[in-house]
Formats: structure tokens, C-alpha cells, sequence
């Protein structure tokens, strides 16, 4: 009987009431609650994520560009590569990789 009433005692104490109260409160039902707070750091990792490929994109167009102001032979083999651009009595061969995926 001396327990039950040190519990009750305990469990209606206003202080201890008030603080769980308060911990549910910021836990469920704020505009900043924990849930919100996970799904916000997991966005903003998603976010530091892009902008760290396109800063390295941007750097690997930079060089490029960079490349195709100052470098004759750079010039020449971005037009091989990408336009397919030959030299005179050259036969240019394009084979793709789902084609020959698809074929396996």
C-alpha cells in the first residue's frame, strides 16, 4: 500500500507531468518536431549530394571549354568523339554498347 501511494504520489507530481508533457509535445506535435527535423537533414544530405556532382560537372565543362580555347588537338578529338568528324579516306565505326549488350 506504501509503494502504490509513493507512485501515485510520483505519477500526479505536477513537475513530472508537466516535463512529459512538454518531451511528447516536442517529439509529435511542434512545427519543429523530430520527425520533420530527420526528414530535413535527410534532404539537405540529398541536396549536398547534387550540388557537389554538378559543382564537378561544371569543373569538367570549365576544363573543356578551357581546352577547346587553347588546344588544337583537344578541338580535334572532341569533333572525333562527338560529332564523328573524319579525316579524308577515313572510315568512322560507331557501335553503341546496348546494342551489343542486347545482342548477348
Amino acid at each position: 500500500m506504501k509503494i502504490r501511494k509513493k507512485i501515485n504520489r510520483w505519477v500526479l507530481n505536477r513537475y513530472i507531468v508537466t516535463i512529459v508533457l512538454f518531451i511528447v509535445w516536442l517529439v509529435f506535435f511542434d512545427e519543429n518536431n523530430l520527425i520533420s527535423q530527420a526528414q530535413g537533414r535527410g534532404e539537405l544530405n540529398k541536396l549536398r549530394a547534387e550540388k557537389k556532382y554538378f559543382s564537378d560537372k561544371i569543373d569538367d565543362y570549365t576544363f573543356q571549354l578551357n581546352a577547346l580555347d587553347t588546344d588544337p588537338s583537344f578541338v580535334e578529338k572532341y569533333a572525333r568523339e562527338h560529332y564523328y568528324f573524319s579525316k579524308e579516306d577515313e572510315d568512322i565505326f560507331v557501335v553503341e554498347l546496348d546494342t551489343i549488350k542486347n545482342i548477348n
